[in-house]
């Protein structure tokens, strides 16, 4: 958990200390006891603690980049510093770092539209490149659907067990960089309530995938993802016949 908290901090500071990490992790604690979210809320619940302890620790408002829409994202920070104790109104709503950029346009906007030729060609070739770039190396680290049904029928799962794991990594995959970390923890969360029968899990989901930085952790995040699923709707609703569950989890977010 802790390390999951510490990359969300990474997002949003270029200093992440311990006592960020640990005050976050305080926070997620302190927030289950005292806020109860809806699901498609849950995913901003560890994204607010962190931006509170970072903000607490670096004494400014930080540009947020919310895994929930702007305004339900505000409504809710406002709800967790006030049962949280957090008195001061210091975060920015995620518009923020927009009006910052619309407040000094003068440079970046007016030179490219006097000479578009020469000055508009190379600001747009070097970001557009750039982006497309960086995110195929990550990509090609994420799972897939075709990773997942291969996983499945190695793992001989049934239907409904794939589709709780699927709507489970959805859910949470934006908050964490190793994504086959997340799979493999909700994975075992996953089949060890909907096929108690299934024998040497661990083993056998490590066998499956040969991520080295899934497997070298997959201890660590199947406590994580145990933390973040217990008691989630969609879990307890695993051990349901396998109709129901599909019915649960057809919609658009799926894979399918």
């Amino acid at each position: 958990m802790d390390d999951a908290l510490r990359e969300i901090a990474e997002s949003l500071l270029d200093d992440v200390s311990e006592r960020v990490v640990r005050r976050s992790s305080k926070l997620v604690l302190q927030s289950r006891a005292k806020i109860q979210l809806k699901p498609a809320e849950e995913p901003a619940r560890s994204y607010i603690c962190v931006l509170l302890a970072a903000e607490a620790h670096s004494g400014q408002e930080l540009a947020a980049k919310p895994p929930v829409p702007p305004a339900l994202f505000s409504k809710l920070v406002e709800i967790f510093r006030q049962e949280l104790g957090f008195k001061e109104t210091v975060v920015a709503a995620p518009e923020t770092p927009r009006k910052r950029r619309k407040d000094n346009p003068e440079t970046p906007v007016k030179t490219p539209q006097r000479n578009p030729r020469t000055p508009v060609k190379t600001p747009q070739r070097t970001p557009q490149r750039t982006p497309q770039r960086t995110p195929r190396t990550p990509r090609s680290k994420e799972p897939t659907t075709s990773d997942i049904k291969r996983l499945a029928a190695e793992m001989g799962l049934k239907d409904s067990t794939v589709k709780a794991i699927q709507h489970g990594y959805l859910q949470y995959n934006h908050l964490v960089k190793d994504k086959w970390g997340l799979l493999l923890g909700l994975a075992y969360v996953v089949i060890s309530r909907a096929e108690p029968d299934q024998k040497e899990l661990p083993t056998r989901l490590a066998r499956a995938v040969t991520v080295a930085s899934a497997n070298g952790r997959l201890e660590e995040w199947i406590h994580w993802a145990s933390q973040i699923a217990t008691g989630q709707s969609w879990l307890t609703k695993v051990a349901v016949e396998p109709e129901p569950i599909r019915q649960l989890y057809t919609g658009p977010g799926d894979w399918d």
